[in-house]
């Protein structure tokens, strides 16, 4: 575990994610050191490896923020400061991966809309993204609406 300014922070993924029942926990090894996590950030933290590894990515050198393990949860001073900062956490995230659960049977058509959204919201980025670097006019822009009807 390291601490590092959020300006001079190295690339790093945020991981808001449902805590789940924090009598059921399961023990983590960081650095040497156990600690106890939620099983529910237990199994994000598996996927999160068994990304990294489908993607050639070095988990092990990957910096992860979590709530839970990068602010101490009890010290009520610290956690107010953090909160205060949630918004610049996750906006100067390299990545925000969000974690709800292992998808189960009952889930696969709420993660079917979830994905088919992404997808769409991506392509939407992308859109727009294109238009700005073009210059063109698009459905996307603020007067839109007020210059074409």
């Amino acid at each position: 575990m390291e601490t590092a300014d959020l300006d001079k922070a190295p690339p790093y993924w945020a991981l808001p994610y449902v805590w789940g029942n924090p009598a059921i926990t399961e023990n983590l090894r960081l650095r040497g050191d156990v600690i106890k996590v939620t099983t529910n950030l237990a199994a994000a933290l598996g996927r999160i490896r068994q990304h990294c590894r489908q993607e050639g990515v070095a988990a092990e050198t990957t910096y992860l923020w979590m709530d839970a393990i990068c602010i101490s949860q009890h010290d009520n001073v610290e956690k107010q400061a953090q909160v205060r900062l949630m918004g610049q956490i996750y906006s100067g995230a390299h990545k925000v991966i969000i974690w709800l659960c292992e998808e189960s049977p009952q889930d696969k058509g709420a993660m079917s809309v979830i994905n088919k959204w992404t997808t769409a919201t991506k392509a939407v980025m992308l859109l727009c993204k294109s238009e700005q670097k073009l210059g063109q006019d698009g459905p996307f822009r603020d007067d839109y609406p007020r210059r074409h009807r």
